[in-house]
């Protein structure tokens, strides 16, 4: 096993055991600490407020992360289907781990916050970002996709809002939404756009696999 697997391996459960500590014990005390309703609130909406604080921090860190290297990194940029970044299959580790994190909490509390198309979006990504990690190859377009997470702390500002019954109708949510499928559909295209013209120009697709 060479180091890149030790580290991306390493880095996966690091970031799994880091998003189980936020939603078990970190979530809670900080939330008490910042908000003066967050004791008064269900056991129930405090299962789904420190789900949602988890998937904050997600998306901050690898959000930040892969706006920096969707400017200033040079091999994927250079190369997007191609390029291989040490970088790049760290944050997609990081993300690989606080979803699979989330799948577990999802299922252990599938009553409260469970939902079927999480678990399949999770699922989805987890078998694009293996397939990144496996082959070192797309990174440019998984770390694109990654982009997309930053807009999930407005949304969960949204949800946090109507847990104490403010009306989270007064902001344009409708443009955040939009903005995240906006990037979705963009991602898909370029993965689409670039996997066409690998096909076209190189014969090294035959070697990848799952």
């Amino acid at each position: 096993m060479d180091t890149n697997t030790i580290l991306n391996i390493s880095t996966v459960f690091a970031s799994f055991f880091t998003f189980q500590l936020l939603f078990y014990f970190l979530s809670d005390w900080f939330s008490a600490k910042v908000s003066t309703g967050f004791n008064s609130l269900s056991s129930r909406k405090k299962i789904e407020w420190n789900s949602r604080v988890g998937s904050t921090y997600h998306s901050l860190v690898v959000g930040v992360i892969g706006l920096y290297l969707f400017f200033f990194d040079e091999a994927t940029i250079t190369d997007p289907l191609w390029g291989d970044s040490w970088l790049v299959k760290l944050n997609v580790a990081i993300s690989s781990g606080y979803l699979i994190s989330d799948l577990l909490i999802l299922i252990l509390y599938w009553k409260v916050i469970g939902d079927k198309y999480f678990i399949i979006h999770h699922c989805t990504a987890l078998c694009a970002f293996f397939f990144i990690l496996k082959n070192d190859v797309l990174e440019y377009v998984g770390n694109f996709r990654l982009l997309a997470e930053l807009s999930s702390p407005f949304v969960n500002q949204r949800l946090r809002l109507g847990h104490f019954s403010r009306s989270p109708d007064s902001f344009n949510w409708r443009v955040v939404l939009e903005t995240k499928t906006q990037l979705s559909n963009g991602r898909s295209s370029l993965f689409c756009a670039l996997a066409a013209d690998s096909l076209e120009t190189s014969n090294q697709c035959g070697s990848l696999k799952f």
